[in-house]
């Protein structure tokens, strides 16, 4: 839904608490003289809706930023792992070099 539709719901919502409310205390006050007054505020119900948007926003970038970054480690890592696939063990002097790099980031990963 539109940004227009959402705000357009929680008024609706709003306004349909406050006389759902002020009906049932209206029928549960007949027999007295005494009433009670109901009162949203408004403004602070949509603060706290544009607060938690906001912040679901916020959550869902940071989800992405953190998916992208694993994303990015696995590919280092597979393209290490297939390097030293390619390597001779026992005539390439760095092997030993590049598999104890490739272990290292595994465990990085890991941890």
């Amino acid at each position: 839904m539109r940004r227009n539709q959402w705000l357009g719901l929680a008024v609706g919502g709003a306004v349909g608490l406050v006389l759902a409310s002020g009906g049932m205390l209206t029928a549960q006050n007949k027999g007295t003289a005494t009433g009670r007054v109901v009162a949203v505020d408004v403004v602070k119900v949509f603060a706290e809706y544009l607060r938690q948007k906001d912040l679901s926003e916020e959550m869902k970038q940071k989800e992405d930023q953190l998916q992208k970054e694993n994303q990015t480690r696995r590919d280092s890592i597979e393209a290490a792992q297939a390097q030293v696939d390619r390597m001779d063990a026992g005539k390439d002097p760095l092997y030993a070099a590049k598999v104890r790099e490739l272990l290292q980031m595994q465990i990085e990963y890991k941890n």
